[in-house]
């Protein structure tokens, strides 16, 4: 998804607007799709809703935030090209650090070994 945002705004043909769209669609709903399934895999079906929740209230405070702040940088660069760069950006920067999340779930399941031995 993050190529599709950079790609986009350099398109001029409606042809090309859409070759983008198509796969930006289909990663959108990929990545819709699994939201649920992968917060109920990683947390469990009893904190489903606690952390749907946080996750929604965390998403709402950074949406009003980040808005307004990449419309700032569009008008200060007059470039809509600049903005939705950044915005990209921010989605490389989470799609890095979902790939650290193995290490994160190695890190806990260590723990919890650890706490079962009583060596904690």
């Amino acid at each position: 998804m993050v190529s599709t945002a950079l790609v986009f705004p350099w398109m001029t043909s409606l042809w090309g607007m859409l070759a983008v769209m198509v796969p930006w669609g289909i990663g959108l709903s990929i990545n819709l799709s699994l939201y649920n399934v992968v917060m109920v895999q990683l947390m469990g079906i009893e904190n489903l809703s606690k952390v749907f929740g946080a996750s929604k209230l965390i998403s709402g405070i950074l949406f009003i935030i980040i808005g307004p702040i990449v419309g700032m940088i569009r008008d200060a660069s007059g470039s809509y090209v600049v903005a939705i760069s950044i915005l990209a950006g921010i989605m490389g920067l989470s799609f890095i650090l979902w790939l650290f999340m193995p290490l994160a779930i190695m890190y806990d399941t260590k723990i919890k070994r650890q706490q079962c031995n009583g060596t904690v």
